[in-house]
């Protein structure tokens, strides 16, 4: 009986050691930008990422909203690629995203939101995007892309 107690007070000591490291350790975790002016170094071609943007953004024609769903559904798998080059980990984007602060990216908040759209697209039948939304859905993915360096920024 008293081996039990002894082993239980170990188990939660060693439980809250475990914590307190988890805590500590998770404070030295790598940020993603040095400053401000910094961009993730992608080990990626950056050119070829570019040329894959554009290959995305020219099959929307503003005729067919259909066209805009398949650019949008395109536009997140090419991000969730790119996050899984990172090394993010997880089995959905969102998963990816959720290691994600909203400290590392200033457009964060706003990728989660498209990525949101980007399921209700595929998974509700019944789902409308006007045009104009989804052109600013397309333009969140771009903007992600520019603040990690992906593509050129244009502004």
């Amino acid at each position: 009986m008293t081996f039990r107690i002894v082993f239980i007070i170990l188990d939660i000591i060693l439980l809250k050691g475990v914590i307190i490291l988890w805590r500590k350790v998770k404070a030295f975790r790598p940020s993603f930008f040095l400053s401000k002016s910094h961009h993730w170094r992608l080990s990626l071609d950056v050119e070829e990422l570019e040329a894959r943007w554009k290959v995305i953004r020219q099959k929307v024609s503003p005729a067919s909203p259909r066209s805009y769903v398949l650019a949008i559904i395109e536009a997140d798998t090419f991000v969730d690629t790119l996050l899984k080059r990172l090394g993010f980990q997880g089995e959905h984007m969102a998963d990816r995203l959720e290691e994600l602060e909203d400290e590392d990216l200033e457009t964060l908040d706003r990728l989660k939101r498209a990525h949101r759209i980007r399921n209700h697209l595929v998974h509700t039948p019944d789902f409308i995007l006007s045009s104009d939304d989804a052109e600013d859905v397309l333009l969140v993915y771009e903007k992600f892309l520019e603040e990690i360096g992906a593509l050129p920024s244009r502004t």
